[in-house]
C-alpha cells in the first residue's frame, strides 16, 4: 500500500514539474480576501438552543470536538469511552443539529421566536 501511494505521489510531482510555471501567475499584488463576517448573536442562540435538545453524550462530544478543538482520541480520553463511540456520537449529533437548524423548521430558531437571551451552553 505504501509503495502504491509513494508511486502516485512521485508521478504527480514529476507531472507538475514537467508543466513548469505555466499555471502560476506571479504578481506583486495580493488578492483581496473576503471581509471576516461578524458573529451573529441570534445564530449563536439558535445553536445553543439546538445543543440543549441533544442527548447528553452527543452534546458533550460535539462541544469537546468542535468548540474545544479536541481530537477524537482526546475526546475519547476525556469522556472515558472508545474512539468508535466518539465517532458515532459525533455523526448522530451533527445529523440531529442539521435537522434542528434546518431553515423553515418550526422548532427552531427558538432564540428568534421567544427572545431567549440565555448565554448558557447547557
Amino acid at each position: 500500500m505504501n509503495a502504491l501511494v509513494r508511486t502516485m505521489l512521485m508521478r504527480r510531482l514529476i507531472d507538475d514539474r514537467r508543466r513548469g510555471w505555466a499555471r502560476v501567475l506571479l504578481t506583486d499584488l495580493l488578492p483581496e480576501g473576503p471581509a471576516p463576517a461578524a458573529p451573529d448573536a441570534t445564530e449563536r442562540l439558535d445553536v445553543v438552543a439546538a445543543l440543549r435538545q441533544l442527548a447528553p453524550r452527543q452534546r458533550a462530544v460535539l462541544v469537546l470536538r468542535f468548540f474545544q478543538d479536541l481530537t477524537v482520541e482526546e475526546t475519547a480520553q476525556a469522556l472515558n469511552c472508545a474512539h468508535g463511540t466518539v465517532k458515532s456520537q459525533t455523526a448522530k449529533g451533527l445529523a440531529m443539529l442539521r435537522r434542528l437548524l434546518a431553515p423553515g423548521r418550526d422548532g427552531l430558531p427558538t432564540a428568534r421566536r421567544t427572545g431567549d437571551a440565555s448565554g448558557a451552553l447547557f
